[in-house]
């Protein structure tokens, strides 16, 4: 989707399978996407970012970004 399975590594503990950034990019994909929830719930009044659209727009993007790294996690998975 977006970011790439490259920019993470597996954390292996036990039971536990997770991914963490393991490259610039991957920091850098984690900080951006992070930052643009802060700016919306952050950012003054102005268009389309008002305080009726704060939630659905905060709502669709946290859904693409879950939706992103389960597909980043799955990749990587199956490549192993």
């Amino acid at each position: 989707m977006i970011g790439k399975p490259e920019w993470f590594a597996f954390r292996m503990g036990g039971k536990d399978k997770s991914i963490r950034p393991d490259t610039w990019q991957g920091w850098l994909y984690m900080a951006v996407f992070l930052g643009m929830i802060f700016i919306i719930f952050h950012a003054p009044d102005y268009w389309i970012l008002n305080s009726e659209t704060r939630k659905p727009i905060a709502f669709c993007w946290g859904i693409v970004g879950i939706a992103d790294v389960i597909h980043i996690w799955y990749l990587k998975l199956k490549s192993r």
